[in-house]
């Protein structure tokens, strides 16, 4: 492989070793291999089922350990949400056929999603922090809705202006809708971690995720520690 003087440049600005950058440039060139499957896992063969007469030898060390502290929750990098929102970055053609109440029996599939997006908008967890979101700026989410200004209502819930959906982790963003409020992927976590721990003592978790994004995972913990502290009678260990 033969780079140039700018490649290798920025190769080295990267700390990454010609060779394995043009090995790395052979795999993506040859594509990945099609695995061809044997036989699907069933029980006795790749499954084990675990039988009644073990439960209580295996629920006690999973409490011992618990007690000892052995107990931490590991949850994976939370990527960028972008691809969860691609319907929602339509033509403004688009946009301005969905103002029209009663569709088109010829509608194509993008207005028709786009429709069902602003007909259940009010269903989803986000739907109070962007009507906040838009009440700062003036608007009326109400007011939008009734207007089918999916335009307006889009840019304030992907772009900067407003929830800025499309550039943050998928962990950050409001998943359902609970007593306590909308929480987030993150927020569930910390939850489900509580519970399986037994609602007392400390939780220990450890999350992962790009350097960027840290600043505003500590922001939603410090916001939500108190809560979930009460609700779940534990106190939270997380590290990153």
């Amino acid at each position: 492989m033969n780079f140039s003087a700018d490649d290798l440049q920025q190769l080295k600005k990267l700390k990454i070793e010609p060779s394995k950058a043009a090995s790395q440039i052979a795999w993506l060139r040859t594509g990945q291999v099609n695995i061809k499957l044997e036989r699907p896992c069933t029980p006795g063969d790749g499954i084990v089922q675990i039988q009644p007469a073990s439960y209580d030898t295996l629920y006690n060390s999973f409490a011992t350990a618990v007690a000892k502290g052995r107990l931490q929750r590991f949850i994976p990098a939370s990527g960028a949400a972008s691809r969860m929102f691609s319907q929602l970055h339509a033509d403004d053609a688009v946009l301005e056929s969905c103002r029209v109440v009663a569709a088109d029996s010829l509608v194509n599939p993008a207005e028709l999603a786009l429709r069902r997006f602003l007909d259940e908008l009010a269903s989803f967890a986000f739907y109070p922090d962007l009507e906040k979101a838009l009440a700062e700026d003036g608007h009326d989410l109400h007011q939008a809705v009734k207007e089918r200004n999916l335009a307006l209502i889009i840019r304030y819930l992907l772009q900067p202006c407003g929830l800025c959906y499309s550039r943050l982790p998928k962990g950050l963003l409001a998943f359902h809708t609970a007593v306590d409020g909308a929480r987030t992927a993150f927020v569930e976590h910390l939850a489900e971690a509580a519970l399986l721990n037994g609602l007392d003592g400390d939780v220990q978790l450890h999350f992962t995720m790009s350097g960027e994004h840290l600043a505003l995972f500590n922001a939603q913990l410090a916001a939500w520690r108190h809560t979930l502290a009460a609700t779940y009678g534990c106190h939270f260990a997380v590290t990153y």
